[in-house]
């Protein structure tokens, strides 16, 4: 068997069947503070904003201090790209939706528009000396305070050069989503982006209008990546 190298990044991002949506143009506020990430292997290594060849595999940074987001879901778009929509909920204390979804659109329209927080390519993830095959998703863990509403609304989408996934607050990855590898090869002492988004569900009982002021906690998100290395390293 060949032997797993793997990648945790902690993003402390944002603070069932029935479909909730916001029924006015008011946004959930949550804080959001720091990014960081850590490597359990000797080859791997992973930076927020910056190269990640050489690093030492640590990275810190504010990724947003504070934003509202409006509630979304990811579809798949054109060319099986990720798309974002969202919906208008039944009332102000009902979120089941009610008519057709409204596209945002992709993942840069979603973060300026305020559906999402994240950018394209904003992790870098580096391998010293050999080349790794497979990068992919072991887990994504979701903490939060004393609301823990809030944390079953988190979903975090996550874009490689193959493929993306979504996963969801209960560390599972949504049926809908590909299993395919995010990215297929890591370069040795080369750079390989991917992108990190999160944003809030509105597909989740929790998410309404009047219940806004509720879901003011922050949330932390950690994301766990693996890669193969070679059964033989020369």
């Amino acid at each position: 068997m060949a032997a797993i190298a793997m990648v945790v990044v902690a993003a402390v991002a944002l603070s069932s069947a029935t479909y909730a949506w916001f029924v006015s143009n008011n946004k959930v506020t949550a804080q959001t503070t720091n990014i960081k990430a850590q490597s359990n292997a000797a080859f791997m290594s992973i930076e927020y904003g910056a190269t990640a060849v050489g690093s030492t595999t640590v990275a810190e940074t504010d990724w947003t201090g504070e934003i509202a987001l409006y509630p979304a879901e990811v579809q798949k778009g054109d060319a099986d790209a990720p798309k974002f929509v969202t919906a208008y909920g039944t009332a102000v204390n009902d979120g089941t939706k009610k008519g057709d979804y409204i596209e945002v659109g992709d993942a840069a329209k979603a973060v300026t528009d305020s559906y999402a927080v994240g950018a394209a390519n904003n992790f870098n993830i580096s391998s010293a000396g050999i080349d790794l095959s497979n990068l992919v998703i072991d887990k994504v863990e979701v903490t939060t305070g004393s609301d823990k509403a809030l944390a079953s609304a988190v979903r975090v989408l996550v874009v490689g050069s193959n493929s993306w996934q979504v996963w969801g607050a209960d560390g599972k990855k949504l049926e809908k989503t590909t299993d395919a590898p995010l990215v297929t090869t890591i370069t040795k002492d080369a750079d390989t982006p991917i992108s990190v988004y999160v944003y809030y569900d509105g597909n989740n009982s929790e998410i309404y209008t009047t219940n806004l002021n509720a879901l003011a906690n922050p949330v932390g998100v950690t994301i766990s990546f693996s890669a193969t290395q070679p059964d033989t390293i020369s």
